[in-house]
């Protein structure tokens, strides 16, 4: 085994390496930080399309949004919205305005030349836009008989609930594809 002696210039060499090393690292840090410290531009863009959605489903069907969210760790990968609809609603309702306001969020994000730049994937398509609708009365409770509680749209399904009058939990009625019922919708409007 050979044992390597360390000389003046050895000593030199490796610490002008050892330095190198750590302007890097701290380079790197701070480059990093800097690129956290930074506000994401898209959430501007988010909020301006949700406000809009929300404005015009607002008066076109007078529900009101309680909710935003979606999933946007570097992009935008989803949008969801959430609104209370003061009124009853049967399967066939909900699925019309379900598919009707999923319908207008996509064509919302999509038609926004800002955001389209940051959204995941372009154009964004139904399991990126969540819409959900509470029914409720006026003392935000969802006591409506022959009602449907909630319909809301979670990667292409679409889940009807219904309150249980016992344990005041929703419980899933029913639930289709939401091509299916995209597909309900169209056939209804054609006849």
């Amino acid at each position: 085994m050979k044992i390597l002696k360390i000389t003046e210039g050895n000593m030199d060499l490796l610490k002008t390496i050892v330095k190198s090393i750590l302007i890097l690292l701290v380079a790197g840090c701070q480059m990093q930080n800097q690129t956290l410290s930074q506000p994401i531009n898209y959430e501007i863009f988010v909020d301006e399309v949700i406000r809009a959605f929300a404005k015009e489903v607002k008066e076109e069907w007078g529900f009101n949004c309680f909710s935003t969210g979606g999933s946007m760790p570097f992009d935008i990968e989803s949008i969801n919205v959430k609104f209370i609809a003061y009124r009853k609603a049967s399967i066939e309702e909900a699925r019309e305005l379900e598919v009707a306001l999923t319908e207008k969020l996509i064509k919302t994000i999509n038609s926004h030349d800002q955001i389209r730049p940051f959204l995941r994937e372009y154009p964004l398509t139904v399991p990126h836009a969540e819409v959900s609708i509470a029914f409720y009365n006026k003392r935000n409770q969802s006591e409506f008989e022959n009602s449907i509680s909630r319909v809301y749209q979670i990667k292409n399904v679409i889940y009807y609930e219904v309150e249980n009058q016992e344990t005041y939990q929703n419980v899933t009625l029913s639930e289709e594809t939401y091509l299916e019922a995209l597909h309900l919708v169209q056939t209804q409007i054609n006849r």
